[in-house]
């Protein structure tokens, strides 16, 4: 394994500890399916193939979920910040607040950030 690939992973894989451990075992398979050590231009093929294996189990997670909670998970990954404010809903075409707070929750959700205080 060249001194990088670790490098690689970390930054290609991001920081949860799972998505790391995911990517290095996809990676340690990857080497023995080709039976030579693992270079940094593995670590982006290595993620692929681990995105591809989640798919199916995330692509039917998203499906149940409503079209607001999916228009507020897609503003929520671009990073807006004050998602209530008017400017933003008007951007991305998202419900007024409730309706948005209670899209990101869902129906029932009792999450630390959900929970009614």
């Amino acid at each position: 394994m060249e001194n990088n690939v670790g490098r690689a992973l970390i930054r290609q894989a991001g920081p949860r500890t799972q998505d790391i451990v995911q990517v290095a075992r996809q990676m340690y398979y990857r080497g023995l399916a080709l039976e030579r050590p693992v270079c940094t231009e593995d670590v982006a093929d290595a993620l692929d193939e681990v995105v591809r294996n989640e798919d199916p189990l995330i692509r039917s997670l998203w499906n149940e979920i409503s079209a607001h909670q999916q228009d507020v998970l897609r503003v929520l990954a671009l990073n807006a910040e004050q998602i209530y404010s008017s400017d933003v809903r008007d951007r991305y075409g998202l419900p007024a607040a409730e309706r948005a707070f209670a899209a990101a929750c869902g129906s029932g959700a009792r999450t630390s950030r959900c929970a009614p205080k």
